[in-house]
């Protein structure tokens, strides 16, 4: 089978879903189908891999690749994507499946849920955020957005989604169950394999001339700084904390105001931005213990939280989405109900003061990790489903 991906969330470019997409691009190709990505991105990079081929669109050469997000939306941006249809459209027609992401920009998935229609080529949608639960603010806006997912999400053939809140909130709006799956995400466990210790950190930070004290120990949050990922709840959890810093890694929309909520605060805060994907194992493997106190906006299960937990970290996180699913509390983790930043304290506390022992939970939290969410065992997975295309 021939199977285009379509999508501008892809590597290069750092996240989750990013990671998520090439997972399912090696794993079909793997399979002995043929996988071609389409990457529609500003600013690209060069990317190879040696099981699927990579197609770079770039729309916009002259941008930065970290500014595409702010412009995706632009009048610019829709003709430019009129300009790849007409140039790759023929190509297009040739695959037996497209697949496109829910986090997609909204003149993308109107275009390809068009051209599936003319084209009749099977279209496969991945999610691994909420849909129907998005918080828009503009009731007519709200009204539009979910009117568009659901005519994507019944034209789909295959919907694979990353947790069974996200499937369940797609089937209550009488999408058929028979077409969702929940497949989550792999690790690369030979890379996120911690072993890192205090002393690799200080060095690393050393070398990229981030803030650390060697002395202290450390309390992380990864990921953008967006609401969903609630990086304000983090900072409250950790503002009293004696003895401690905390380490940001991320950016985002909400970036001026974690600066202006730190300011002052007697227990610091380092906010190390957006680093390469290569450097977290090292990070997640060294610190003390993370705090990901993710709001009810996020679905399924954030991929931070099983990569920080492969390389044996501690992690506090919320009874959100389908964490439930990973995290045993109290024996591989920590689960908080949302908000409740003052437990997440309480229990990061009791950890860097050994009242928990940490090391049963890490050791815990890598073989969970290993046992049962390895990239092989979930190109298996992915390999049956995206099969039942063909039948």
């Amino acid at each position: 089978m021939k199977i285009a991906l379509i999508t501008h969330q892809f590597p290069p470019s750092i996240g989750g879903t990013q990671q998520w997409n090439r997972q399912m691009a090696r794993a079909f190709a793997l399979a002995g189908h043929t996988v071609d990505v389409y990457h529609v991105k500003c600013g690209l990079k060069p990317h190879n891999d040696p099981l699927y081929r990579y197609i770079g669109v770039s729309l916009n050469p002259k941008a930065d690749i970290d500014a595409c997000e702010k412009t995706r939306y632009t009048l610019g941006f829709v003709l430019r994507l009129l300009a790849f249809f007409a140039r790759y459209g023929f190509k297009l027609a040739r695959y037996d499946a497209w697949q496109v992401c829910f986090g997609e920009p909204v003149a993308l998935k109107l275009f390809l849920l068009m051209a599936s229609f003319f084209l009749r080529v099977k279209l496969v949608v991945v999610s691994g955020c909420v849909i129907f639960r998005h918080p828009y603010r503009n009731p007519f806006m709200r009204s539009v957005m979910f009117a568009l997912a659901e005519a994507i999400l019944k034209r789909a053939a295959l919907i694979l989604v990353d947790g069974k809140d996200i499937r369940d909130e797609i089937a209550h709006r009488g999408i058929p169950a028979a077409r969702i799956r929940v497949c989550y995400a792999g690790v690369d466990t030979a890379l996120f394999k911690g072993g890192s210790r205090k002393p690799d950190l200080v060095d690393f930070a050393r070398k990229k001339g981030l803030a650390l004290d060697p002395a202290m120990p450390v309390v992380l949050y990864c990921a953008r700084f967006s609401y969903e990922n609630a990086p304000l709840n983090f900072i409250s959890s950790v503002n009293g904390m004696q003895g401690v810093q905390a380490v940001m890694i991320g950016n985002g929309d909400l970036l001026s105001e974690v600066k202006k909520r730190i300011a002052g605060m007697d227990t610091p805060v380092h906010l190390w931005g957006s680093l390469a994907y290569a450097d977290l194992p090292l990070i997640f493997g060294a610190i003390d213990v993370c705090i990901y106190p993710y709001s009810k906006y996020i679905g399924g299960i954030s991929q931070v939280i099983p990569l920080t937990m492969a390389c044996g970290g501690c992690v506090i996180t919320t009874l959100i989405g389908d964490n439930k699913a990973l995290i045993e509390p109290g024996k591989n983790g920590f689960l908080c109900e949302e908000d409740d930043t003052q437990t997440m304290r309480e229990i990061a506390q009791q950890i860097l003061d050994k009242k928990i022992d940490a090391a049963a939970i890490k050791s815990a939290a890598r073989k969970t990790i290993v046992e049962h969410w390895s990239l092989t065992a979930r190109d298996k997975m992915y390999a049956e489903i995206i099969g039942e295309l063909q039948g």
